[in-house]
């Protein structure tokens, strides 16, 4: 059974290698692409994901019936300014910072495991900073919304729509990324424990 689990163990720590340096090519390739995109002078298109609704007095008519919205999502495309742009790239590239120190972390954590140290001293640390990163990604990506839905307010000007400006978080994955935290503290009494039963024997 030990054996087994080793096996797998082995598996997954050669996908995540895999999944850390295509991330880390690819990634660098398309940020060096597009920086070098916009250093030429070239134009880049901005989806924006934007919500927005309905002030009062506004309405929509459908066949033979009044139709009430309170609210409605979609993209905007428009081409973005050199500032727009740069802050594409400043978003993507944190949000490709993040993902890559995530991975980086679990491969060193599950190394150690593979070496015979599953509770060691810094494997609690570096669970709890993948949680970080977890929830981190996920503030990176809401600052990306929140920059997007500031910017149609103040450039998109349309009769009785306004454009509610939030900051976007996605609940699941701040769980996830508490959990994941959690686990470290499971972590540090593991080792904990550990250490009481070395000494005890």
């Amino acid at each position: 059974m030990a054996d087994r689990v080793r096996s797998l163990g082995v598996v997954l720590r050669r996908v995540l290698d895999v999944l850390w340096y295509l991330l880390l090519a690819l990634g660098a390739a398309a940020i060096l692409a597009f920086a070098g995109f916009l250093a030429a002078g070239g134009h880049v298109r901005a989806d924006v994901p934007v919500a927005f609704r309905l002030q009062p007095g506004a309405s929509l008519t459908g066949p033979g019936r009044l139709v009430s919205l309170t609210g409605l999502s979609g993209t905007l495309h428009t081409r973005a300014s050199p500032l727009a742009a740069a802050g594409i790239l400043l978003f993507a590239v944190l949000g490709w910072g993040l993902a890559l120190f995530g991975l980086w972390q679990l491969r060193v954590v599950l190394r150690d495991a593979l070496g015979g140290v599953p509770f060691g001293p810094e494997s609690a640390r570096r669970i709890e900073l993948i949680g970080v990163a977890i929830i981190a990604l996920d503030l990176v990506r809401g600052c990306a919304l929140l920059a997007g839905a500031l910017w149609a307010r103040d450039h998109i000007h349309l009769a009785r729509v306004s454009f509610p400006v939030t900051f976007p978080v996605q609940v699941t994955t701040l769980v996830a990324g508490l959990l994941v935290i959690a686990l470290a503290e499971v972590f540090r009494i593991g080792h904990s424990l550990q250490q009481d039963r070395d000494l005890t024997i």
